[in-house]
C-alpha cells in the first residue's frame, strides 16, 4: 500500500486548479490548523467540548453505542441479521458528558456519533471554522463527527468530500472506485449507515473467506492525518476510517460538481438494475455501448453534437426527464 500524496501549504487555487482535477486522494497537511476548534482540542478533550457547547442550540443529537467487544467497529452483528450497534438520542450536554465518560452506565459501550449537520445543530461553528475558498459549491452540507475509538468499514460517498480532522488522529485505507470488485462488498440495500460496505475487517482480514481482498489492497493508498490536517477524497473513492485517539472529532464538507437539478446517480443505477441487469448478456451488452454512446460519452470523436433530451442538460430538459420517468414508473 503505498502513501496518499502529501500537499503543504495549499492555496484554494492549487486545490481547484491542480488537486481535484486529478481525481485522487490527496493529504493537505495544516489545512485546517489555525481553526479555534482545533485549537481547543489541542488544549484537552473538555476545551474541545466547551468550545462545542457555544453553539449548541439545543437539538437531539443521534448517536450509536457499540459494544465494547466489538473494537469500535460499526458493522453487522455476527450473524448479519442487525447492526452491532444501538441508535440513541441525547442533547448536546448530555452527549459531551457520555463522550467525556462522565457517565459510568455507559461504560461498556464506545460511543460515536457521526454525519451530524452542523448548521442544524452547531449554527454559527462554521464561519468561525471553514475553508469555504477550497469548496466550489455554494450548497456544501459540513457535518461533525465525534465519540471514541472507533472503525468505520471501506465505503464510498456520492459526493465529493474534503474532510478535516479537528481532534486526535485518523487513518484512512482508500480504494479507487475500479476497486469494488475486490472489496467484497455486503448488501446495497441493508448497511449501517446508508452506503454499502466492505465486509473485511481490516484489523485481521481473512484471505480464505475473502479472496480478493488481496487484490485491492495492492491499488490501496493510506494516510494518517493529525488534528489540523484535511483529506481529499474524490466521489466514489472507496475510504476506511479509523479514529485512535481517546477523543477524535472531525469536520466533513460534501459537495457535488452539478446543480441541484442534476438527479441522484445513485437512482440511476437502481432503475438499471430493474430494467437492465437481468437481460440476456448480448442485450445488457448491447445496452452498454447505448449508454458509453449516450451517458459516458468518453469518445468525442464517435458522436454528433445532441439537442433536446440528450443536449446540454438544464432545468427545464431536467424537469422533461424526470416527468417521462415518473409516467413510466407509475
Amino acid at each position: 500500500m503505498r502513501d496518499v500524496q502529501i500537499w503543504r501549504n495549499v492555496s484554494a487555487e492549487t486545490f481547484l486548479a491542480e488537486i481535484k482535477p486529478v481525481a485522487r486522494p490527496a493529504l493537505l497537511k495544516g489545512l485546517a490548523a489555525r481553526w479555534p476548534l482545533v485549537a481547543a482540542g489541542h488544549q484537552s478533550d473538555a476545551h474541545l467540548c466547551a468550545y462545542l457547547s457555544r453553539f449548541d442550540c439545543g437539538s437531539t443529537l443521534p448517536y450509536f453505542a457499540v459494544a465494547r467487544d466489538a473494537d469500535g467497529r460499526v458493522f453487522y452483528n455476527s450473524a448479519m441479521t442487525g447492526m452491532n450497534f444501538s441508535i440513541k438520542s441525547a442533547t448536546w450536554p448530555m452527549l459531551a458528558d457520555i463522550i467525556l465518560r462522565a457517565q459510568p452506565s455507559i461504560d461498556d459501550r464506545s460511543v460515536y456519533a457521526g454525519s451530524l449537520p452542523i448548521e442544524r445543530h452547531f449554527p454559527g461553528l462554521a464561519h468561525e471554522n471553514n475553508i469555504n475558498s477550497f469548496v466550489p459549491a455554494s450548497d456544501a452540507i459540513a457535518s461533525l463527527w465525534i465519540g471514541g475509538p472507533s472503525r468505520i468499514a471501506a465505503h464510498f460517498d456520492i459526493p465529493e468530500n474534503l474532510a478535516c480532522v479537528v481532534a486526535g488522529k485518523r487513518r484512512f485505507t482508500l480504494f479507487p472506485p475500479h476497486a469494488i470488485g475486490d472489496l467484497h462488498v455486503g448488501p446495497y440495500d441493508f448497511t449501517p449507515a446508508g452506503q454499502p460496505i466492505s465486509l473485511v475487517d481490516f484489523s485481521a482480514p481473512d484471505f480464505d473467506r475473502f479472496p480478493r481482498f488481496a487484490e485491492a489492497l495492492k491499488v490501496a493508498e493510506g494516510a494518517e492525518l493529525e488534528a489540523g490536517d484535511a483529506l481529499y477524497i474524490p466521489s466514489l473513492w472507496w475510504h476506511h476510517v479509523e479514529s485512535v485517539s481517546a477523543l477524535g472529532a472531525l469536520v466533513n464538507y460534501w459537495w457535488r460538481d452539478v446543480p441541484r437539478y442534476f438527479g441522484s446517480p445513485n437512482y440511476s443505477l437502481l432503475h438499471a438494475a430493474l430494467a437492465i441487469r437481468e437481460l440476456p448478456e448480448a442485450q445488457r451488452r448491447a445496452w452498454q455501448a447505448v449508454f458509453d454512446h449516450y451517458v459516458f460519452q468518453l469518445d468525442d470523436s464517435a458522436r454528433f453534437p445532441e439537442s433536446g433530451l440528450f443536449g446540454p442538460l438544464s432545468p427545464t430538459t431536467a424537469a422533461q426527464i424526470r416527468g417521462i420517468i415518473k409516467q413510466a414508473l407509475t
